[in-house]
């Protein structure tokens, strides 16, 4: 786990960004059954030029390379743009990787059986409707960062600066999970949703 507070000059506690992407990546090869050549893939994110959409996008980057898929376009959300009307004008695709929660749960919204328009959806979500929309096969695959962890280590080290004056505060990166609709109903997916209710 990396600390980047050098870089930011703030301590952080958070997601691994560039293994959420990788772990998407990951998750397409995977589930690429027929393993044909020229499989596109599109990519929405969230804000450009965030930590967070830079770091998934290199991750999902380096986890096809070298894989029989091509990234045709990157989609960068923006509140209050309509997401499926921006995928439909866009190069048709094979998959959509989701790095947006609410780009994640508006295609889910508007897919059936995991595919919107032909593509199939994978997607980082941190909403209860991301988990509905898994369970009602909207998406194929869910990569969820863990945010009981994340709140609880930033409280965590807060209490070690107070209780320690000479303590220094430090940078955490997370796990994650990957959650299929077969997993929702095991013991430790409901335990690890329980924190999201």
């Amino acid at each position: 786990m990396a600390d980047d507070t050098e870089s930011t000059g703030f301590v952080t506690i958070k997601p691994d960004n560039y293994q959420i992407g990788y772990t998407l990546g990951r998750q397409i090869i995977k589930n690429d059954t027929d393993n044909q050549a020229g499989k596109k893939v599109g990519v929405i994110v969230g804000r450009a030029e965030t930590e967070a959409s830079v770091s998934r996008v290199k991750g999902l980057t380096d986890a096809l390379a070298g894989y029989n898929c091509e990234l045709v376009w990157t989609y960068n959300q923006n509140s209050g743009k309509d997401t499926c009307k921006a995928v439909d004008s866009l190069e048709a695709v094979d998959y959509i990787a989701a790095m947006d929660t609410e780009a994640l749960d508006t295609l889910g919204e508007n897919a059936e059986n995991g595919y919107y328009k032909g593509a199939e959806i994978y997607g980082v979500g941190t909403s209860m409707k991301s988990v509905a929309l898994l369970d009602y096969n909207k998406i194929k695959c869910l990569v969820v960062p863990d945010g009981y962890s994340i709140g609880y280590e930033s409280v965590n080290e807060i209490a070690k600066e107070l209780g320690r004056p000479l303590y220094t505060l430090k940078s955490h990166e997370e796990a994650i999970r990957v959650i299929y609709k077969d997993d929702l109903f095991s013991e430790e997916t409901e335990r690890f949703l329980y924190s999201y209710e």
